[in-house]
């Protein structure tokens, strides 16, 4: 017993912002690679065919053509046909729309400012926030971000990593 595809039916704005999208070279990969299967289905491509185009499974392109079908087309069309909405902001809600959803698990700790004021503070020396020490060490960074109350405590290993992503130790531009 075969399932029956969901028809996939786009506005003309809404295929040029999908097209644009699957020949995009900075857009996160999932992106193109939804955009394109959308594409492809509303041309009127099978599933399995769509799904060997594109070297996924089934199960994929399937998922992302009940998704448009049944919620997200319905919700942009509205949007489209709202006064005074332009391109720019029917692109950002496609955007978002083909985003993937929040993930289960527990959530940040840390905000993305707090990373980048400790990696700030990271480039500076020391001797400004009257510490005899010539170079940070990561204990001293944690020591610092508290007294300036950047962050309430976080473990040495933490910053060792937000120092690693961020590239940003004093040495690290000279040693490259």
């Amino acid at each position: 017993m075969s399932r029956r595809a969901a028809k996939v039916t786009l506005s003309p704005a809404q295929h040029r912002i999908l097209e644009r999208f699957s020949r995009s070279r900075t857009l996160n990969a999932s992106l193109v690679e939804r955009s394109r299967v959308l594409l492809l289905a509303s041309e009127g491509r099978e599933t399995l065919s769509i799904a060997q185009t594109l070297g996924v499974d089934r199960q994929r392109v399937r998922r992302w053509r009940n998704r448009w079908s049944e919620t997200l087309s319905g919700r942009l069309t509205q949007l489209e046909e709202q006064e005074g909405v332009d391109e720019d902001v029917l692109t950002a809600a496609i955007e978002e729309a083909l985003s993937d959803e929040p993930r289960s698990g527990a959530p940040p700790v840390f905000t993305a400012e707090q990373e980048e004021r400790v990696r700030a503070l990271a480039c500076r020396n020391p001797s400004e926030f009257g510490r005899p020490q010539s170079h940070w060490t990561r204990a001293l960074l944690v020591q610092e971000a508290i007294q300036q109350g950047i962050v309430e405590s976080v473990s040495v290993a933490e910053v060792g990593r937000w120092l690693k992503k961020g590239a940003s130790s004093r040495t690290a531009s000279g040693t490259g």
